[in-house]
C-alpha cells in the first residue's frame, strides 16, 4: 500500500485524501540525499507539515521535480499542489500517511468504504490526473 497524502485541518477534518504510488520511492530517494525535510518521512507512521514546515520543504520538492524520474517528479508536484491548501487557510496541516501496521487491515478498507459511501460534507481539492486513490473524505 502506498503512502497516503492528506491535509487536515486543526480539529482532523481531512479535506483531501489522495495516495501516490511514488510517494514512497520519492522519500526514499530524499534520505539518500540526506534532504534536512523530507528524509524524515516516516513510512510506518504519520508525518505532518505545518505551513512554516513547508516553507522548508518546498523547496526540496520543487529540486526533486527536476532531478527525480517522471513518476516521482509527479508525486512531488502532487505535494506541492495539496501544500498550497496550507497557504491559503489557517490551522491547516500536509500529512504523509506512513504503511502502519494497520494499513491493511480490515479497519482501513472499512473506513475507505465509509469515506467513499459518505462523501465530503464540504469544499473538497479536486484531484489531479496524477493522483491514485483520492477519496471523500467522511464529512
Amino acid at each position: 500500500m502506498p503512502i497516503g497524502l492528506n491535509v487536515r485541518t486543526s480539529s482532523g477534518e481531512t479535506l483531501t485524501a489522495c495516495t501516490h504510488p511514488a510517494l514512497g520511492d520519492l522519500c526514499r530517494r530524499a534520505a539518500t540525499l540526506a534532504l534536512p525535510m523530507l528524509c524524515h518521512v516516516d513510512p510506518y507512521d504519520d508525518t505532518w507539515f505545518d505551513k512554516s514546515q513547508m516553507r522548508l520543504l518546498a523547496p526540496e520538492l520543487e529540486a526533486l521535480i527536476d532531478s527525480a524520474s517522471a513518476p516521482e517528479a509527479e508525486a512531488a508536484a502532487e505535494v506541492l499542489d495539496l501544500a498550497e491548501q496550507l497557504e491559503h487557510e489557517p490551522h491547516r496541516y500536509l500529512i504523509l500517511i506512513g504503511q502502519g501496521a494497520c494499513a491493511g487491515t480490515p479497519v482501513a478498507a472499512e473506513a475507505r468504504i465509509l469515506m467513499t459511501e459518505h462523501g465530503f460534507g464540504g469544499e473538497q481539492q479536486q484531484c489531479s490526473s496524477v493522483r491514485v486513490g483520492c477519496e471523500p473524505s467522511v464529512g
